[in-house]
């Protein structure tokens, strides 16, 4: 008789992350036809009141107990029966068990500081670590062990390569929705009355109270009906802006960063949602140096510029800046990398031209990163302004966690559009505005790893001799405790060295 496994799914902790990784259609799929009588998938159950932001209902999980009952889950008070439990964020240190398997976007890989403390519980109690975020595409050894080199034990090789499981693309359309609203909020405050206004926040599109099963199952392989009320509003800004006769305001050119300089790649998950959305509004596409050898631009027209890595260095992208009006930012940064949009070249875009008008949708949410004066924010306060005079800080202060909350107090004003500086948008949960829609997705996605994950149940003394496809196995960064080989680096990045 074949092993039967089982998977927890854990309630998560963090307020406003209502997220799955799972969702009730195909954990039915799973459990009475794919993989039947192979695994059972336990829920943990539903114990957080109702909370409410920005008068909307956000529930601890956009799926009730009751639809996951319905799909044959198990609804459980605890996952202590689980070997291997499934969640979207971090993990409280009190709430590790020993030996357990944990799969989650765990913002460890890099060295984080700000996830030390969990590592190292996990360390402690043993735990076996897989991050979703290292979850890439089957390739080759050779191509692997080439990475390798390269890094020179520096950084995970899968972070490197496509990740086949991932909320990126829902980040890149929310983000992009959310840009848009707060351009036309921006441009209303300084007494342009435009078609962007018609635009919300994307939150305001999600219909939160579907708990039909009958609507999950409908709705899944089409997608779900909250996005579709959003494009609908974008089509019609479009006939507005084409339409529009006495428009005084600049022209709208909207700026897009990472792009890859691989023509075999031209956008990652992020860049791909984000373009989704923009091209709803059928903008002219235009070349970096277009933005400056061109004279004239449309007033009705809306404009669209693509930038790879070459040109967001910190002093190619300056010459850009004072054309943008807005700033959708998708570059996947990593610590030593060029800031195209430094606190320098905010501050001298600003010097010259206090009344530029610029928006930017900080998408990949760096801290201290491409965008240098970022603080990760939450849905019911989403924007600030930046006010480049303010910040008399030291160069790099803005990379140090401990400095950023003070900059962040002293330079920025949360909720306000008014004064000489960079409206920023940089919601670190961005697809937790469309949960459904975006669990949807990502659950399509993990449900082909599924049954590799329930192998990690650590029954396998050693992880050289764990059976399990490549990609999981490369994603594992701890394994009963222990660095796996891809991941040795972090110890001297968490000191964990004896």
């Amino acid at each position: 008789m074949k092993k039967k496994y089982c998977i927890g799914i854990r309630l998560e902790s963090k307020s406003q992350e209502s997220r799955v990784p799972l969702v009730p259609y195909d954990i039915n799929d799973l459990i009475n036809y794919e993989h039947k009588e192979r695994i059972e998938i336990v829920i943990e159950k539903t114990r957080v009141k109702l909370e409410i932001v920005d008068g909307k209902y956000l529930r601890p999980r956009c799926f009730s107990d009751k639809e996951y009952e319905k799909s044959g889950a198990i609804i459980s008070n605890d996952l202590h029966n689980c070997k291997v439990i499934l969640g979207i964020k971090e993990i409280p240190l009190n709430q590790f068990q020993t030996g357990k398997t944990y799969v989650f976007f765990s913002h460890t890989y890099k060295g984080q500081d700000y996830n030390k403390s969990m590592f190292i519980e996990m360390i402690r109690k043993k735990c076996t670590l897989v991050d979703y975020e290292l979850i890439v595409k089957n390739e080759s050894e050779y191509k692997f062990e080439q990475v390798r080199k390269e890094l020179n034990n520096g950084l995970a090789p899968a972070s490197k390569f496509m990740r086949t499981v991932s909320f990126g693309k829902h980040a890149g359309i929310v983000g992009a929705i959310n840009t848009l609203w707060i351009l036309g909020m921006k441009l209303e405050a300084d007494g342009f009355f435009t078609p962007f206004t018609r635009l919300a926040q994307a939150i305001n599109y999600r219909q939160c109270d579907t708990n039909s099963s009958k609507v999950e199952l409908d709705d899944h392989k089409e997608g779900i009906n909250d996005y579709s009320l959003a494009v609908r509003a974008l089509v019609v800004i479009r006939e507005e802006l084409i339409n529009e006769s006495t428009k005084k305001y600049d022209p709208v050119i909207i700026g897009i960063t990472g792009k890859s300089s691989n023509p075999h790649r031209e956008l990652g998950n992020v860049g791909k949602g984000v373009k989704e959305v923009i091209d709803i509004l059928e903008p002219i596409e235009l070349l970096p140096e277009d933005l400056i050898n061109k004279e004239q631009f449309d007033n009705n027209e809306i404009y669209v510029v693509y930038f790879d890595r070459k040109q967001t260095t910190e002093v190619e992208f300056a010459k850009y800046l004072p054309k943008l009006t807005v700033i959708l930012n998708c570059m996947k940064w990593e610590k030593g990398d060029d800031r195209p949009m430094s606190v320098n070249n905010l501050k001298t875009l600003y010097e010259k031209n206090p009344d530029k008008i610029l928006v930017i949708g900080d998408i990949t949410c760096d801290p201290g990163g491409s965008l240098e004066p970022c603080q990760d924010v939450y849905s019911d306060k989403p924007y600030y302004i930046y006010l480049p005079e303010k910040d008399t800080g030291n160069i790099g202060d803005w990379a140090i966690e401990k400095k950023r909350s003070g900059l962040f107090s002293r330079t920025c004003k949360l909720g306000h559009l008014k004064g000489s500086g960079a409206i920023i948008t940089s919601i670190t949960n961005l697809p937790c505005e469309l949960p459904k829609e975006a669990s949807r997705k990502f659950s399509f996605m993990l449900r082909d790893w599924i049954m590799e994950l329930a192998k990690i149940d650590g029954e396998e003394r050693d992880f050289t001799i764990l059976k399990i496809r490549r990609p999981i196995k490369r994603a594992i960064i701890l394994y009963k405790g222990n660095l796996t080989p891809d991941y040795k680096y972090l110890e001297e990045k968490y000191n964990l060295k004896k």
